[in-house]
C-alpha cells in the first residue's frame, strides 16, 4: 500500500492500493463481526454500514440470538453480495471501523507477547488502578 500525502481537498491523507490483489477481507470481517456480539448488535453495525438487509425471521429462526445470526448471516451474505465492487468496499470498511470503534482497546495494541498481569506493587500494578484482591506490599 502507498501512503498519499497531496491529497487534492487537503483534508487526511488517503490510501492507494499498490497493486490489484484477488484477496478478500469480506470473510474475516463477517466473522468476527458474526462471532462477537448479539443478534442486536449485527444488525446495528450492519445497519451502520447502510447495507439493506431484510430483518424478518421466523419463528424458529429468532427463538435466540444465536439462531437470528444464523438467519441474519445468509441475507446479510446475499445482500452483500448484490453490490457492487465500489459498495462493497463501503460497506466493509464501514463494518470494519465499527467493529474497532466498539470492541478495539487501544491500549491492546501497545502488548506484544503473551498477557500477563503486573507484578503486585509494580508501577504498572498502580497504573492500572487494579481491582484485584492482591494485597500490595
Amino acid at each position: 500500500m502507498a501512503l498519499e500525502q497531496n491529497n487534492p481537498d487537503g483534508g487526511l491523507p488517503y490510501i492507494r492500493k499498490a497493486r490489484p490483489t484477488a484477496l478478500s477481507a469480506w470473510p474475516v470481517i463477517s466473522s468476527v463481526l458474526f462471532d462477537i456480539g448479539t443478534s442486536d448488535i449485527v444488525s446495528l453495525i450492519v445497519g451502520a454500514a447502510g447495507l439493506e438487509v431484510d430483518w424478518t425471521v421466523s419463528k424458529e429462526e429468532g427463538f435466540s440470538h444465536k439462531t437470528r445470526i444464523r438467519a441474519y448471516r445468509r441475507k446479510i451474505e446475499a445482500a452483500y453480495q448484490k453490490l457492487d465492487s465500489e459498495d462493497r468496499a463501503t460497506v466493509l470498511s464501514i463494518i470494519a471501523a465499527e467493529l474497532v470503534r466498539r470492541y478495539l482497546n487501544p491500549l491492546d495494541c501497545l502488548s506484544i507477547g503473551p498477557k500477563r498481569k503486573p507484578a503486585v506493587g509494580s508501577v504498572s500494578h498502580r497504573r492500572r488502578k487494579c481491582k484485584c484482591k492482591r494485597v500490595l506490599m
